[in-house]
Order: C-alpha cells, then structure tokens, then sequence
C-alpha cells in the first residue's frame, strides 16, 4: 500500500507501525458482524517514500509504504489513527503477487497474465499444467504411498506373515 498521512510521520511513528499497534477491530465469521477484538497488529514492513509531491511536503504529510501480512478491516487506517496520523490517501499497489503494472491511468485495467490467473484460483490447476508423463508418475507415487500404508508400512504384508 502506498499511504498519504497528515502530520508527517516521524521516525518513531515509523518504528511503532512496523513492531504493531493495538488496534479494535470486529472479528467477523461468515460475513456476519462480530464481537470487537482488541489486539496487536502484526509486525509490518513500513518505510518512508518520497512522495514527488512538493505541495504534499511542504504541507507536512508524508507517503509512506506499507506490507501488511495480515488484512484486518481498515487496518492501516486504524494503525495509523492510533498514533494521530491521519489518512489523506490509500493505494493497494500489490495483491498477492498481482500489481498495477500496465495500468497507467485511473480507471484503466488489464488483462491478467496466466501468472496471476493461477495466483487468483482462475487459471488451470497444478496438475492441468503437467505432462501427462508426470502425472502419471505422481499417480504411481500415491498408488504406492496407498499401499505402503496398507501393508504396516514397512512393505510387508502383515496380515499374511502372521498366518504362514
């Protein structure tokens, strides 16, 4: 995330948002409102940009950049509240891998690469993507595995070596 705060964010704002802040946010299961949960953020990469908006720093904010690890409701923005920084302005600039590369306008899209088709569940499967020599060869392996544990592990046909 690329994020615009007002007042400027000072070194140890820095230090504060990359160890956690506390923060209250509602835990949430199945879309349904939950319970407010009150709890430390996880340890964050957060670092100083520059903005290359002068108006931007003469008038005290700062862009700073942001990798979260986890995704809780509004988090940067309560991070950022927590220690009186306001939010003038939130990027997602990365999402699992898939950024904004190609998109050189507000509002313009692209067409995702196979890449991030599979990253986002929409492109073939793993197996889809092997030769069929390899998947028969993982076939095989599993077969085995199957049998492996069948026989006691070892091999051995536990069940008629008893009886001989």
């Amino acid at each position: 995330y690329h994020v615009v705060t007002e007042p400027m964010a000072t070194d140890e704002n820095i230090k504060e948002l990359r160890e956690g802040v506390v923060i209250t946010t509602l835990a949430r299961r199945d879309g349904i409102s939950g319970v407010p949960v009150t709890a430390k953020t996880l340890p964050c990469l957060v670092e100083r940009i520059g903005s290359g908006n002068e108006t931007q720093d003469a008038a005290g904010m700062s862009t700073l950049r942001f990798v979260i690890t986890e995704g809780r409701n509004r988090q940067i923005r309560k991070m950022c509240l927590s220690l009186g920084l306001e939010v003038t302005d939130l990027h997602r600039v990365n999402f699992a891998g898939i950024t904004l590369d190609g998109c050189e306008r507000l509002g313009e899209c692209s067409e995702l690469t196979m890449k991030e088709m599979i990253l986002v569940g929409r492109g073939p499967t793993r197996d889809e993507l092997r030769t069929p020599q390899e998947r028969e060869m993982r076939k095989l392996k599993k077969l085995n595995k199957k049998r492996k544990k069948i026989m006691g592990g070892n091999g051995i046909d536990t069940f008629s070596s008893r009886w001989r």
